[in-house]
């Protein structure tokens, strides 16, 4: 593939719909702006492959603007402003988020993209948009409810509320009648005119309706162009895919062309191309880079509640688990070692620490961190769920409240660590003559704890792959929610017991550390201790981390040979229980959400397919089971008796009727064990590039 813009492409895009471009014949002109471009073509011939390599997902060339957007490397390497800014595609499998209405879903994309837009604009925007692709009637219907057509167009819609220059649709029409099709159809027209965008779009087979709405039809076989069809009154121009360019050659005017002069476009104005015959793989590369990470990183966000939209956003990424692996390892260890080296080097003297102690301290330290980064990636399905299920409605202004609850809250914590380390320092340590050393020794200790974990969490964020920014996310969402009063369960309690009980933990370690001699008078510090001891050189040792723990009593004991046992014994009971709690909050967590998405999906079967999936994998028939016919049909009279010939009179069972009998199935399958084995994550709705 020619990394370069070839000798024989001008700067000027022509609208040739055939052109050189290093040794091949490439399709040129494909998208214009002000135009719909249809991609026609039988089964595998190659439409879905073509828009996979415009959007960047499949190895192709595109220019835009003479420009190359894309080449022979994957989009995710390429500059921000050549992605998001550019192009957007709508795969044919784009899933939906069916526990959120239709209005919501598309606000979850809305939102973002109308960054600079006002309340009345973007009101405006949803309005023309569910006008125009016909959601009217069921914005406040849940997206699970909808049918094939209406999925589809609720999709479509979420792509059309801020389109960029060029939008890429796959198979628009796929499940929806003729007329709706055309329909939908003139709607893209007319915001591609008003807007002047480019659409491309599959359509299969082009019928005579949908012909006459597209400006291009592009034909395709085995990958192939076949012909190019141009409408300009009843002019028709077929080109063969092997022939050899000519400036002179296709002269017929196009009413996409906006000059109208030789088919030729202002340098302002967009088109896009892609190579296509043998150029195009057969099979397309799966699609690396979704809305999350592109608009919630870089694209620029006006304000605050758009940057809280786009942490929603980032959370429907669902290989952000995965990516974040490798990134979770690399930064806990590192800053393990870190903190950990800060842990026991700040103020402490050389040889002053055994070897297990310095091992133990390490080993905290690591464990906290990795515990730090893995937890909030498993937590976090909750507050994905949460956030986007009450918070992705439009409204706004009630982000910037909960913004300054998590600002507050976050500056306490990090203030609040410091203030008591050194307060029970200063307090223990008032009366000795050291007391500003071990002051000065915790305070610097406790604040830097603090500021490298917070520099973790940037750290997370400030890796280039986006989806390593979910830990931090994470860790603020789960924070805001809670103090925004959206999190009153048991595993959040659980999951705030070791912040609950650090303070009672160090104020019993700084008294467990504070020696007395026998005699109750000051001892001498060992390393003081010479002929000649003054005074001054005598003082209660209250330091909580840096003073040599093989001379410390425990709990004034009176012998002052009873030495403190190992460091293991006060690190590793706090470590476990640390794990520990963090395991149990998480596992709680994850079968909750587990339940919820198994019911959820559940409740989307037929009914006979969800108990058939525990009798296929026994090897018994499947069994149908209705509903109790007293929920759902009444066979009786008036008065209460059955009819004498035993038929049954069917009534439109009431909403209470049908949830009790959903209730009951569901319970029954539970009791029998007929649940899914797992439940999938969330997803994003639209693939932008």
């Amino acid at each position: 593939m020619p990394r370069s813009l070839p000798a024989l492409m001008p700067r000027r895009w022509q609208s040739r719909r055939l052109c050189p471009c290093g040794g091949r014949t490439c399709v040129c002109g494909v998208a214009q702006p002000g135009c719909i471009t249809g991609v026609v073509g039988a089964s595998g011939s190659g439409k879905t492959v073509l828009l996979r390599t415009l959007a960047g997902h499949s190895v192709g060339i595109v220019w835009e603007a003479g420009e190359i957007v894309v080449g022979d490397v994957p989009v995710q390497a390429l500059r921000e402003e050549n992605k998001a800014a550019v192009l957007s595609f709508l795969p044919t499998a784009a899933p939906i988020r069916g526990d959120l209405s239709v209005e919501d879903n598309i606000n979850y994309c809305g939102a973002l993209l109308l960054t600079n837009a006002t309340e009345d604009e973007y009101s405006q925007a949803l309005e023309e948009t569910l006008e125009g692709l016909m959601l009217t009637d069921v914005r406040h219907q849940k997206a699970a409810s909808l049918s094939q057509g209406q999925a589809l167009r609720m999709r479509l819609a979420q792509l059309m509320i801020a389109p960029t220059r060029i939008v890429l649709l796959d198979d628009p029409l796929r499940g929806i009648d003729e007329a709706a099709g055309v329909r939908i159809l003139k709607y893209l027209k007319r915001v591609a005119q008003e807007k002047q965008i480019a659409v491309v779009c599959a359509v299969g087979t082009a019928t005579s309706l949908v012909s006459a709405v597209l400006d291009t039809t592009l034909e395709l076989e085995s990958g192939r162009v076949q012909d190019d069809l141009e409408r300009a009154g009843n002019t028709h121009n077929t080109i063969n895919s092997s022939s050899t360019h000519n400036n002179n050659s296709n002269s017929t005017h196009n009413k996409c062309d906006m000059n109208g002069v030789n088919g030729k476009t202002n340098d302002k104005q967009h088109a896009a191309g892609a190579e296509t015959a043998s150029s195009l793989p057969t099979t397309a590369k799966a699609a690396g880079v979704g809305l999350a990470q592109l608009e919630a990183l870089h694209r620029p966000v006006a304000s605050v509640k758009q940057q809280v939209h786009s942490l929603a956003l980032l959370y429907m990424k669902e290989e952000s688990p995965r990516a974040l692996n490798k990134y979770k390892a690399v930064v806990a260890i590192g800053l393990g070692l870190v903190t950990g080296i800060l842990w026991f080097g700040v103020g402490v003297e050389e040889d002053r620490r055994s070897f297990g102690e310095t091992v133990s301290l390490l080993f905290a330290a690591m464990i906290t961190w990795i515990i730090a980064f893995v937890y909030p990636a498993a937590a976090g399905v909750k507050s994905q769920y949460l956030l986007l299920r009450q918070d992705v409605s439009g409204h706004f202004y009630s982000y910037w409240l909960r913004l300054v609850v998590w600002t507050v809250f976050d500056f306490a914590v990090l203030a609040v660590w410091p203030i008591v380390f050194g307060t029970i320092t200063f307090t223990l340590a008032y009366v000795g003559a050291d007391w500003e050393s071990n002051l000065t020794k915790s305070f610097i200790l406790a604040l830097a704890a603090n500021v490298f974990h917070a520099l973790g969490l940037l750290l997370g964020a400030a890796i280039p792959d986006p989806a390593a920014a979910v830990a931090v996310v994470t860790v603020v969402v789960q924070a805001m929610l809670m103090m925004a009063g959206f999190y009153r369960t048991l595993p959040d309690a659980i999951q705030w017991l070791p912040s609950v009980i650090g303070i009672p933990y160090y104020i019993l370690t700084a008294l467990m550390r504070t020696e007395f001699s026998a005699n109750d008078s000051y001892r001498c510090h060992p390393s003081r201790a010479s002929s000649a001891v003054g005074p001054h050189d005598c003082y209660i040792e209250t330091n909580l981390l840096t003073e040599d723990y093989r001379q410390r009593n425990i709990l004034f004991v009176q012998s002052p040979e009873a030495h403190d046992p190992s460091e293991w014994a006060l690190v590793l009971p706090l470590v476990l229980f640390y794990i520990g709690i963090r395991i149990l909050g998480a596992i709680i967590l994850l079968l909750r959400i587990r339940r919820k998405f198994r019911l959820h999906a559940q409740q989307k079967l037929p009914s006979d397919h969800r108990r058939s999936s525990t009798h296929a994998s026994s090897g018994a028939a499947p069994v149908r089971r209705e509903p109790e016919t007293k929920a759902l049909i009444s066979c009786t009279h008036s008065n209460g008796t059955a009819t004498e010939n035993g038929h049954c009179t069917k009534q439109r069972p009431s909403h209470h009727q049908r949830r009790a009998s959903q209730k009951q199935l569901l319970l029954e399958d539970e009791a029998n064990g007929d649940a899914m084995d797992g439940f999938s994550g969330p997803h994003t709705d639209v693939s932008t590039v």
